[in-house]
């Protein structure tokens, strides 16, 4: 994919900020949820665009909604 051509950067954003406030690294959430840690890595610097199963396993994994992921609610429920 070229780098000029990003996926849209809320669900990077909310990603990283649940990450961030739960001090979860991007080798742990892996463990956590079971996806590669490669593809968190591609998911936080927006470079690919998570299926719907895969942002419901990193939702669980975060303790966070679904909605929060995708940016449509502010709180997460931390």
């Amino acid at each position: 994919m070229d780098k000029s051509h990003r996926t849209d950067l809320t669900f990077s954003r909310q990603l990283e900020k649940a990450m961030t406030s739960r001090n979860i690294g991007a080798t742990k959430l892996s463990r956590m949820s079971g996806i590669q840690r490669s593809q968190i890595c591609k998911y936080l610097t927006a470079e690919m665009s998570p299926t719907a199963m895969t942002i419901r396993k990193l939702a669980i994994a975060l303790g966070v909604t679904s909605d929060f992921l995708l940016g449509l609610v502010k709180a997460d429920k931390q």
